[in-house]
């Protein structure tokens, strides 16, 4: 994500070179987002995986110059508009899937089919940011909605880490992906069909016949949307083609495969985050190579031009104006990573005008200058000048890179350049300079001498392995071994190992390869003494099997052993052969890893289960993976400034709380305790069904470790075990000795029968519980009367789930637990005056509190049993209501009732000015003193007792009145 950020490298087309591509750890610097707007914009065919989108792109920019690349602003307008959109307006297609509709797919998959697997849905989400609270949906929006849909099913909650390589949020969502695109070219339009259905992707779409090619597309735009979300990382199952691995990968691995299994294969891309930069410089020599033998260009009259920006041809035809130059035959290369164009290959009609051109590249070099532009002819075949040595084994090639390193840039390329490889033979072997021979190659269309390939001979392969084993020299100059089949092949970490597989190679052999692998080789030029009765053997069974079954050698058998050939292979060889090949075709048959294999062979509906498996085995060891401090999944942390830290603090993060009162996404903390925001209140167990008879279990266990259980059987997967049901009127909450005494003693139990008020709705993500009794409890006493502490209860689900929401009328409802989950919160409140609770239950009154939908407005009310009851209930002759202690609602009610009452005293009574007479006084008909008091009681007994008719509280009354009077200041009585 680092390069996102350099805005040269995106707005000008900036070509990386092979030590930038290292640094900056990304495979690709077009995140795919922009490569699907240019397509949009350029109004090209919209089907294909990245590099066919890149490479159309490019192409088209390249031959048109009226065609404009979009900018920023273009691309992010239709970032977001749903593919079918876009493809009943540009009217683009494969050709492959023509004429196959829905209806077809959903026929032949329900005929197909054997078994009837139940199409459940696996948990009530809907969104990654759903799932991952953490995640903004503002800032993962770089695809449509229902790439999103689909992408949810492959992410669980717990699935994420602190990602210390971020410069702000560190809470990183991992991705589970149980394919890639090269898995799914592999497979069936009805597997297809099956993965869509099994995500809930939408599948049915108005005046569009091709929509398999939608699906698959969909599927490809959900693959690279993890690779664009700077806070989603990918991890993939070991793609690896040879031996059966179940180590985790990271979407950035180029071979998707795991950092042993990468590193162990040789017919592979170089890698950023398993391979060091010359690893990839001898990549690109090989590939240049083995492109430029491809096309067999007339290296006396070709030339090459290497670009770091896009040019279009018209400027190009524009720079070399004059020249009879065969604009039919150009030809351009992309790049091995970023499929860019990087080389164009431009043929002269004959060799005195690219002589021409080579003796004045200054000068066209200056005119390409805009787009970095380097002018060079084509080297000599290392493959036809390894013929001409007489002894190839002793050799080695020193050649100079095809790249915009400015250290193979300040390299001499006149005859210092010699010297330096003279003193540093002379380092290397401590030999004399007459014990080696340096040979300089020949430019093919100048005649000069070319520096650019240097050709050394020393006394014998010990010293060619001595300095072999020494490259890079100068920090950029790679070592060729001329007995080497394949140019620059890999460098092997442990100089014993078979160059092509993993066994030990033999001593003798010339190739570097164990004895087996030698003696399949198929484009070997030079005899190694180890394989010569190997091969001899070979022919002697290949001529054996054509006695005895009468087979016809050219279509049936292998070229390189006796076994039968598989007639998909593209280099006409057994498996055996084809994966050891040094030079070899790629072939979509054996370069098919074995965990495609495996799952490739199942039903559509089976197969759709068993990605969503993997996702939840994917789920065990990416959480072993974090507790173990092992990072082979995500990128090279190690001896790094963020190493200790990031494997302390996803160390903590693994432990799992019990505590509801934790909510994720408010938590920001990465090292303090507070970044443990694992819960087991917060889990949601995910069920899947595999086949009838088949189904998992993933949730956590009492210690919170992950885990998957299967359950087998027909009868026993019909109903559910008691520790699988999430949703039953027995099954409740487990409380150890602790937890159960805190319960019982809590004082919110006291109001459960009384309580007036049931707030439902309530936000459970962003606030606390202790959050939400004090927005409770402040709202409550500000807005609508006085409420305690302990008269407030806040409910969690699996209360509601129990308790409330299953009884016989709710129990059997439809999508009764998607609701519940949607319900919110909900808190039972019980006011010091019922008047307050009917004012806010008939909207007299209204309170604001934060809301599961994420807004502060008024919450669903209901009344409780008890309020109902006491409303229907009712008698005003018997009822005794006060608005004494009532909220701010009735206390203008209050103040009338006081007015009214006291006029009354007034009109019975008379006019009572003497203030102190007043106190003394009973009411009518009470005594002096201790006399019995009157029926209202407010006026009635002196300060000693009350008399024995009056109520209890009238004598406090007066207490309370003379207190009152003591704090205004006045004398005290006697």
């Amino acid at each position: 994500s680092d390069v996102y950020k350099r805005q040269e490298y995106q707005l000008q087309d900036y070509q990386l070179n092979e030590q930038e591509s290292k640094e900056f750890k990304i495979t690709q610097i077009d995140p795919y987002w922009r490569v699907r707007g240019t397509i949009y914009a350029l109004g090209l065919n919209c089907f294909g995986d990245k590099e066919t989108l890149i490479k159309r792109n490019q192409a088209v920019l390249f031959h048109n110059y009226l065609y404009k690349k979009p900018d920023t602003s273009t691309m992010s307008a239709i970032l977001e508009t749903d593919i079918e959109q876009m493809v009943s307006i540009l009217r683009c297609s494969t050709g492959k899937f023509d004429g196959i509709g829905r209806d077809i797919l959903e026929t032949h998959l329900n005929e197909g089919e054997e078994d009837d697997i139940p199409n459940d849905k696996i948990f009530t989400y809907e969104y990654p940011w759903q799932v991952v609270v953490e995640l903004s949906k503002s800032h993962e929006r770089v695809t449509y909605l229902d790439v999103y849909r689909g992408l949810t099913y492959l992410m669980r909650s717990n699935m994420v880490f602190f990602n210390h390589f971020l410069q702000t949020d560190y809470v990183t969502a991992i991705v589970a992906l149980p394919y890639t695109p090269k898995i799914l070219d592999s497979f069936s339009p009805l597997q297809i069909y099956s993965i869509i259905k099994a995500l809930q992707m939408k599948t049915e779409y108005d005046n569009i016949n091709n929509v398999l090619d939608i699906y698959k597309q969909k599927l490809l735009d959900m693959f690279y949307c993890v690779e664009d979300a700077d806070r989603m990382h990918g991890i993939i199952s070991c793609q690896t083609r040879q031996l059966t691995c179940y180590n985790l990968a990271s979407q950035f691995c180029n071979n998707y495969m795991c950092k042993l299994c990468c590193q162990n294969t040789q017919n592979r891309h170089p890698c950023v985050l398993h391979d060091s930069f010359e690893q990839f410089l001898r990549y690109k020599i090989r590939s240049v190579y083995l492109f430029e033998e491809s096309r067999n260009f007339d290296r006396k009259r070709t030339i090459r031009i290497q670009v770091r920006r896009l040019v279009r041809k018209y400027e190009v035809e524009k720079v070399f104006e004059g020249l009879n130059i065969e604009w039919d035959k150009t030809v351009l290369y992309y790049h091995y990573q970023a499929h860019r164009v990087q080389i164009i290959y431009i043929v002269l009609e004959t060799n005195q005008e690219a002589q021409k051109v080579i003796l004045n590249k200054a000068y066209y070099e200056n005119l390409l200058k805009q787009f970095d532009a380097t002018i060079s002819t084509l080297s000599n075949s290392l493959y036809k000048l390894c013929e001409h040595f007489q002894n190839p084994e002793k050799m080695l090639a020193i050649i100079k890179p095809l790249t915009t390193l400015e250290i193979v840039e300040e390299i001499p390329s006149d005859q210092q350049y010699i010297g330096y490889i003279q003193k540093l033979l002379e380092t290397l072997t401590l030999l004399p300079r007459t014990q080696f021979y340096i040979e300089q190659d020949i430019n093919p269309i100048t005649g000069d001498v070319d520096n650019r390939q240097i050709f050394i001979t020393l006394p014998n392969r010990e010293y060619v392995e001595k300095v072999y084993r020494t490259q890079p020299f100068f920090g950029c100059l790679i070592a060729h071994k001329m007995s080497h089949i394949s140019v620059c092949p890999f460098l092997r970490y442990d100089p014993e190992q078979c160059l092509v597989c993993s066994a030990k190679k033999d001593r003798q052999c010339i190739h570097d390869m164990c004895q087996d692998c030698c003696s399949r080789q198929k484009y070997a030029l030079l005899t190694c003494p180890c394989s010569i009765n190997s091969i001899q053997q070979i022919e002697n069974l290949r001529a054996q099997a054509i006695k005895q079954n009468k087979l016809d050698e050219a279509e049936l058998l292998c070229e390189k052993c006796h076994r039968k050939r598989d007639k998909d292979c593209a280099n006409k060889v057994c498996s055996s052969c084809c994966i050891v090949q040094a030079i070899r075709f790629d072939c979509l048959y054996h370069d098919e890893s074995i965990y495609c294999k495996e799952i490739r062979k199942l039903k559509p509906k089976q197969l759709a289960r068993k990605l969503l498996q993997n996702v939840s085995e994917m789920h065990l060891k990416v959480r072993h993976e974090l507790k173990n401090g092992r990072y082979d999944w995500f990128r090279p942390i190690y001896n790094t400034n963020v190493q200790d830290s990031m494997i302390k603090a996803n160390k903590e993060l693994q432990e799992v709380a019990d505590n509801g009162s934790i909510i994720r996404g408010s938590i920001k903390l990465r090292n303090q305790k507070d970044g443990k925001i694992f819960t087991f209140q917060a889990n949601e167990p995910v069920k899947i069904w595999l086949t009838k008879d088949t189904k998992i279990y993933e949730s956590i266990d009492y210690e919170g470790e992950p885990f998957v259980e299967y359950c087998y059987g027909e009868e026993g997967c019909k109903e559910d075990r008691p520790e699988w049901v999430d949703i039953d009127p027995n099954k409740y909450r487990s409380y150890d000795v602790e937890e159960l005494g805190y319960y019982m003693n809590s004082p919110n139990l006291l109001i459960i029968k009384d309580f007036h008020l049931m707030l439902i709705g309530l936000d459970k993500q962003t606030f606390s519980v202790r959050e939400i009794y004090q927005e409770i409890y402040t709202k409550f006493r500000t807005m609508v009367g006085m409420i305690e502490p302990q008269n407030i209860m806040i409910l969690d689900n699996e209360t509601i789930i129990t308790d409330v929401f299953l009884s016989p009328q709710f129990k059997n409802c439809f999508n009764l637990k998607d609701n519940i989950v949607k319900l919110g919160r909900v808190a039972c409140v019980k006011l010091d005056n019922i008047l307050d609770a009917i004012a806010l239950l008939t909207k007299d009154v209204e309170v604001v509190l934060p809301l599961c939908t994420g807004k502060n407005d008024m919450p669903i009310i209901y009344p409780s049993n008890y309020m109902m009851a006491y409303i229907q209930n009712f008698d005003q002759n018997k009822a005794s209501l006060s608005t004494t202690n009532a909220g701010q609602f009735l206390a203008s009610i209050h103040k009338e009732i006081e007015l009214v009452s006291a006029n009354i005293r007034n009109l019975l009574d008379g006019p009572q000015d003497n203030r102190k007479f007043r106190k003394k006084r009973g009411g009518p008909g009470g005594g002096n003193f201790g006399g019995a008091g009157g029926s209202r009681g407010d006026g009635g007994g002196g300060f000693k007792r009350g008399g024995n008719d009056a109520p209890s509280m009238g004598g406090a009354s007066a207490f309370n009145t003379e207190r009152k009077g003591q704090r205004r200041g006045k004398p005290k009585r006697k």
